[in-house]
């Protein structure tokens, strides 16, 4: 069992993790995936962030994945303040195709954007 299916177990499960627990930041860069989670199935969100949190670290990067920081029952309003409180420490973000259908997500990207936090392409 990998660090990102561990943060599912419910003895893991807090409300959000800090900095520090997450974010080791060292010499790899550090991207942070902006995706749809209102509203869809937890499985279906989980699976398609966990896929992308794969792939960004087979590519090299250390990855600041919102579903496995913020606890699923924490309300839209207390997951945005988590979420980006880390977003600022990415080098990169990594928006999700289903990114254009969310508010928070959309929100995330504007932000990246007004601090200059480049869209990684792959």
């Amino acid at each position: 069992m990998d660090n990102i299916e561990k943060a599912f177990e419910p003895q893991h499960r807090t409300l959000a993790k800090t900095i520090g627990e997450i974010a080791k930041f060292s010499d790899k860069p550090v991207v942070y995936i902006a995706g749809k989670v209102t509203g869809l199935p937890f499985d279906e969100v989980k699976e398609k962030f966990h896929t992308a949190h794969r792939m960004l670290e087979q590519k090299g990067y250390y990855v600041i994945n919102p579903v496995a920081i913020v606890h699923p029952e924490a309300d839209w309003k207390e997951a945005m303040r988590i979420c980006i409180s880390f977003l600022p420490h990415a080098d990169f973000i990594y928006p999700l195709p289903c990114w254009i259908h969310s508010e928070g997500a959309t929100i995330e990207v504007k932000l990246a954007v007004n601090l200059g936090i480049p869209r990684l392409k792959l």
